[in-house]
């Protein structure tokens, strides 16, 4: 006996087209966003330390200010819970 063909209906081949094409996509996607995104938000979020700056840590104020007046910086102090930073800090 010969078998008669079967055809799928165009709305199966629909479906069908349709799911490939947004696994396709997804993939796309996925890989557009790990090459391009990903990267992008990662630099964005960890700019480096002193980023534009050049900064110089003093051990106490009075050299700080020392060496703010003859290098034309200005002293920056940080304080902290424990402990105090003295910074002279310049654009680069």
């Amino acid at each position: 006996m010969s078998e008669v063909p079967t055809e799928r209906s165009p709305l199966a081949r629909l479906v069908l087209f349709m799911i490939c094409l947004s696994i396709a996509a997804s993939c796309l996607a996925g890989f557009h966003y790990y090459v391009v995104d990903y990267p992008e938000q990662y630099a964005a979020s960890h700019p480096p330390m002193n980023y534009g700056e050049y900064c110089v840590t003093y051990p106490d104020l009075f050299s700080c200010q020392w060496a703010a007046f003859w290098s034309g910086g200005y002293c920056d102090t940080k304080d902290y819970t424990d402990f105090v930073i003295y910074e002279i800090c310049r654009p680069k």
